[in-house]
């Protein structure tokens, strides 16, 4: 059975929807990363 365009199109939404809350929550990560490396310089620096 073929999968209708407007089912496609929802299926595509969602999946943006959650690549979107992905990349945020990476985003927030890495930004707290930055932060804790500024607030403690001395800490041993990761290669």
């Amino acid at each position: 059975a073929a999968i209708k365009f407007g089912d496609q199109i929802d299926l595509l939404m969602e999946q943006v929807k959650i690549l979107s809350g992905e990349v945020a929550l990476s985003s927030s990560t890495l930004k707290r990363y930055s932060e804790d490396a500024i607030d403690n310089p001395k800490k041993e620096q990761i290669e």
